[in-house]
């Protein structure tokens, strides 16, 4: 059920280019996730969601030796909308209104909440359920009624808000082609609209042109792989699809105001 657009494997971790948020719930070990300028850790028995885009993740076992495990759904747009006319039906929008619980942590695009002990494995088998019957409408509904129950408001509140919802549904293709070279044109007709009509959008979405969106995407990676790999600054300006390494020097600089080598310095990256 899972459809990840790009999972490159580099030491220690993995690159993870995300079309569609993905909710999951940690079985055993720990996941250590680098998004933007945010890094999150995710232990045993805490449900995720990753929003669209790229992350850096680095997974590692539990005490006693389990490998890193984790039972995950992505979650599209047209799942969320069923799901949605379900929940109104059953007049629970208002619980998306919630404040934050102080149990959840979160960044612009990842939120870790924690359930009870007594619902983890509940948890899990709801997930299992949704993947083994590909996401329907019922079984979508079960789970987002447990993360309610759950207090995992923040979570169903980024899943539920209409305007995400909107969202979603334009930049599934602009965050799947994040570490390519897709045209403008070529976004457009994924989008099944005109090129001008596509960057008119895309600014009102992001306030920013859709290249400078994309530069400002690549960067941030290129961040997380300075502080949590030993990858040489070539490697990583080739990862994050930077045509040369000079150019990635000069964009990250400009980004940053330091050059890779010295914000690796800096900040005590290097693995």
């Amino acid at each position: 059920m899972t459809h990840i657009s790009r999972v490159a494997k580099i030491e220690g971790g993995k690159v993870l280019n995300l079309k569609h948020k993905l909710l999951g719930i940690v079985a055993s070990g720990t996941m250590m996730v680098y998004s933007a300028n945010h890094c999150v850790e995710i232990g045993h028995g805490k449900i995720f969601l990753l929003c669209e885009g790229l992350h850096y993740a680095v997974d590692s076992p539990d005490s006693d030796g389990n490998p890193f495990k984790a039972v995950t759904i992505e979650i599209t747009p047209q799942i969320v909308q069923r799901a949605l006319v379900s929940l109104i039906n059953n007049d629970e929008e208002f619980l998306f209104s919630r404040p934050q619980s102080s149990c959840c942590t979160a960044s612009t695009s990842v939120l870790v909440c924690n359930p009870t002990k007594d619902s983890v494995n509940a948890l899990l088998s709801t997930i299992q359920a949704c993947i083994s019957h590909r996401g329907t409408s019922a079984h979508i509904t079960n789970l987002m009624h447990q993360l309610l129950r759950n207090q995992c408001c923040p979570i169903c509140g980024k899943l539920f808000n209409r305007a995400e919802i909107e969202r979603a549904r334009f930049v599934s293709h602009i965050h799947g082609s994040l570490l390519s070279n897709a045209t403008i044109e070529h976004l457009a007709e994924q989008n099944n609209c005109s090129a001008t009509t596509f960057k008119s959008q895309f600014r009102e979405l992001f306030n920013a042109t859709p290249h400078k969106w994309q530069v400002e995407q690549r960067i941030h990676l290129a961040r997380a792989l300075l502080l949590s790999t030993a990858l040489t600054i070539t490697q990583i300006g080739e990862i994050c699809s930077f045509s040369h390494t000079s150019h990635f020097i000069r964009l990250f600089k400009q980004h940053y105001h330091l050059t890779p080598h010295a914000y690796r310095r800096k900040n005590g990256g290097g693995g």
